[in-house]
């Protein structure tokens, strides 16, 4: 989904935690997948829960290591992350960074912790805490003991035969706790706001860069400012930093839409184009009439546009020293005036947001290009973008979500395959981040929805090669294969083992199978018949009709080939280039185990099996 909740569960006793894998887990994911609110929280953000009704949960261990957690697998994408927690002496460091990275829907704490200074009450203070802190965040108490006096009692679970750590009531209070984290209206409003901007993750690193976002928007740009003036203080410059093609821009315009300035505009300045610093003043403050040549009207600036929304200042970096120092004096009191204007000071409203490509950035703060007072001054806030090579889940995701986005636009269903998926992250993109990721998707999308809705590995590496993203593979004449049997040309290259074979045989398996089938119904043998089989299985699907042709003309005087025969090896083609044949029957629209029985009654058939 595109927004992962997190659910911590903390302790003081390593066994208890560990016992909670993988039964509680299990239990736990079952219950939850059934819940109305995760099903609608999931389908709201454009990622409805699987149909096998699998629920994907993470699980960490923090603050110890576990034994069990190193046996425990889970699957991506990942639709909740679980954190077991071990805490000693009552500081509580462990969760309190975990409320700070992550989007954490529940809290379950133990009550007392033996070696804290305020013993049997360390639990109730932290529940407390992030009740007070955290409003969003559902906090539970849990104890084999008496609930503490003034305690609510719907905040605290009796361990004991009834109800212990891995009970049932244990579990409805969580699954209550994350619908109420899902339906609140910043979660949603998030959620629904990520969804509309394609926005999709599976790294803690993009998790922790959104937290750490939101809670910017709510802290610093949807509270008013002091009614005295006097008392009011600029306030601090958002930079995002972060490198070409990150989303820095569309990051910008999330954050006007999460805060109460979206009432108002989002205004958006280059500063690539502001290096003359009277066209700087004039376009951020404004003019009157006059105030230069060919100034023939009062004009507003930007800022005065803006209004009480949010000013974003692309590329900062690109700024001059005369234009910091007048940006560095307008950031520290948020005064201005028009241009031409004497005496006459205004003050800003709106929120101010600059953008820094990361490594051009580093290098001017290296050299000293720009003075420290308006480096200080403008890295304040600063939330830096995880470029997305550095992020591999995220590239999977992202890329099977841009397949489905682009197959809509063109009213296709599309799906990448795992092993073409498997390529882009492991050969990764020039400048490794999401745009090029979304440019590639979507040409390769369109340049195939018309053949196919099932975009495998050769797709992808054809694709790319004919983009120049990567090199073509070589052409070894000495392996080509023939476009005909009467025909010398090349078409192609056999860079794979011939006969092929894999893992779990289906390759060699499906190929002998087409082999006999063939000689059986055209006469054909010996090198002839490797060629054919050959130019079948190891050409793409266009070129497989033109193979079939060739031998079509080869036995034409044995009369016309029976129609099962090519049904039979279409399937087989489809088998081999799936894969296997489950891949293969769901690309065909076929049962799971359809194209399965087959093979095996062609094997058993003639004998093989």
């Amino acid at each position: 989904m595109s927004l992962i909740p997190h659910v911590l569960i903390v302790d003081d006793e390593e066994d208890v935690l560990d016992s909670l894998v993988p039964g509680f887990v299990s239990d736990f994911g079952r219950r939850l997948v059934e819940s109305e609110d995760f099903q609608k929280a999931n389908a709201a953000a454009g990622f409805p829960l699987p149909r096998s009704g699998r629920l994907n949960i993470a699980v960490s261990a923090t603050g110890y290591r576990s034994g069990k957690l190193e046996r425990f697998a889970y699957h991506r994408p990942v639709h909740l992350q679980l954190h077991l927690c071990c805490e000693k002496g009552g500081s509580f460091r462990h969760v309190l960074r975990l409320l700070k990275e992550h989007f954490v829907a529940a809290v379950v704490s133990d009550l007392r912790f033996s070696d804290d200074a305020v013993g049997s009450r360390a639990g109730r203070y932290l529940i407390e805490d992030i009740h007070r802190r955290n409003p969003d965040t559902f906090a539970v108490l849990y104890s084999a003991y008496q609930k503490p006096d003034g305690f609510p009692d719907d905040r605290f679970i009796r361990k004991g035969s009834a109800a212990n750590l891995a009970g049932e009531k244990l579990i409805e209070k969580l699954i209550e706790g994350v619908g109420l984290y899902l339906r609140s209206s910043s979660i949603t409003r998030l959620a629904s706001e990520l969804k509309r901007r394609g926005i999709v993750y599976q790294s803690e690193a993009f998790g922790s860069m959104l937290r750490r976002f939101s809670d910017y928007s709510e802290l610093y740009f949807s509270r008013e400012p002091a009614v005295d003036p006097a008392r009011r203080r600029p306030r601090p410059t958002l930079l995002i930093d972060g490198e070409t093609g990150t989303g820095k821009t569309e990051l910008a315009n999330l954050l006007h839409q999460l805060s109460q300035r979206r009432e108002f505009p989002f205004v958006q300045a280059t500063c690539n184009q502001l290096t003359d610093e009277t066209f700087l003043r004039s376009i951020l403050f404004g003019h009157i009439k006059g105030a230069f040549s060919g100034a023939t009207t009062d004009r507003p600036g930007l800022v005065q546009t803006a209004e009480k929304g949010v000013l974003l200042l692309d590329d900062l970096h690109k700024l001059t020293d005369g234009g910091s120092a007048i940006l560095h004096s307008f950031l520290d009191d948020g005064r201005y005036c028009h241009l031409g204007e004497d005496e006459v000071a205004r003050t800003a409203e709106a929120a101010i947001v600059g953008t820094v490509e990361t490594p051009i950035w580093e290098e001017i703060k290296a050299e000293s290009r720009l003075s420290e007072s308006f480096l200080n001054r403008v890295e304040q806030l600063v939330v830096r973008i995880p470029p997305l090579r550095d992020r591999p889940e995220d590239i999977a995701h992202q890329a099977q979500h841009y397949c489905r986005l682009f197959g809509d636009e063109v009213g296709q269903e599309m799906e990448l395959s795992d092993e073409a998926i498997e390529w882009v992250v492991e050969h990764g993109l020039p400048g490794g981040n999401s745009r090029k990721l979304r440019d590639l998707i979507r040409g390769l999308v369109t340049s195939h929805a018309r053949v196919t809705d099932y975009l495998d590995i050769v797709e992808m590496e054809e694709y790319a090669a004919e983009m120049g993203l990567v090199a073509p593979k070589p052409v070894t004449t000495s392996s080509a294969v023939p476009a005909s049997l009467d025909d010398e040309s090349t078409v192609g290259t056999v860079d794979e083992e011939w006969p092929p074979s894999d893992g779990e045989g289906w390759s060699l398996r499906v190929v002998e199978l087409a082999r006999a089938a063939l000689g059986d119904q055209t006469g054909l043998e010996g090198d002839d018949l490797d060629q054919v089989c050959r130019a079948l299985f190891l050409e793409r699907m266009p070129d497989l009709w033109r193979s079939w042709q060739a031998v079509a003309e080869k036995v034409a005087s044995q009369g016309a080939v029976d129609i099962k025969l090519i049904d039979e090896l279409f399937r087989y083609f489809a088998i081999f280039r799936a894969g296997n044949p489950a891949r293969a029957a769901k690309e065909l629209g076929m049962k799971d185990n359809a194209l399965r029985e087959f093979v095996y009654s062609r094997e058993q058939k003639r004998g093989t099996r």
